[in-house]
């Protein structure tokens, strides 16, 4: 009798122990299973090699907005505004005739069949402001024409800037064979200043008299002298 109640609690024991055993395994984490890695992660930045699509958080400023991001490189930016005028390539009326620039150059026969050329050249002195009193940008510029003869005669060329874009006036005679120096608009005004001659002088003397022209644009479109 004693020896089977020793049994049945040595058997009971085992049981106790079985149980206790799987418990435990029940408690633990199954292999596998998913893990928030926001809790788990104690450290600044994801350095988990494992973790290789993690984004990083975007830093804020200091009242919360996300910072502004700069263009990439070689994206261009976006400017508002109207278009520059292009002398280089721009026409107008010299003499009664269109001349059409291009890159700054033209070359046409004096006459038909003739073998001369006049050669038209944009010079490069250029000025901006209000010609014609409507608070827009216009720009003035020299050109060069060469013929035949000798001599190189200087013209001034406004371009006015309209709402439907830039309309240039006709080429105004400043001069054959003087210095240019500036051109300057003021007050609607374009001032031209060269270096020209005298009253009576002979065109072989070499310029040497500082001047001063001005011009308006009409209300037309004309670019003439100012007391006209």
């Amino acid at each position: 009798m004693n020896r089977k109640l020793g049994t049945l609690i040595a058997v009971f024991a085992l049981v106790a122990v079985a149980g206790c055993g799987e418990r435990e395994t029940a408690e633990e984490t199954p292999i596998g299973s998913t893990t928030n890695l926001s809790e788990t992660h104690t450290g600044g930045a994801f350095d988990d090699p494992l973790v290789e699509n993690e984004v990083a958080p975007v830093a804020t400023h200091e009242n919360g907005a996300a910072p502004v991001i700069a263009n990439q490189a070689g994206e261009p930016e976006l400017t508002s505004g109207e278009p520059a005028f292009d002398a280089r390539n721009s026409s107008f009326s010299l003499d009664g005739k269109t001349v059409v620039l291009k890159n700054g150059l033209s070359i046409v026969a004096a006459a038909p069949g003739s073998a001369s050329s006049v050669t038209t050249r944009f010079l490069g002195k250029t000025a901006h402001g209000d010609l014609t009193r409507d608070d827009r940008e216009d720009v003035a510029f020299f050109v060069t024409r060469d013929g035949p003869g000798s001599g190189r005669f200087y013209y001034v060329v406004a371009a006015i800037n309209r709402k439907t874009g830039y309309k240039t006036t006709n080429a105004f005679l400043v001069g054959d064979r003087i210095v240019p120096q500036s051109l300057r608009i003021n007050s609607n005004e374009l001032q031209v200043n060269f270096v020209g001659r005298g009253k009576g002088e002979a065109m072989t003397a070499p310029p040497s008299r500082q001047s001063v022209l001005l011009l308006k644009v009409t209300p037309r479109g004309v670019l003439e002298g100012l007391m006209k």
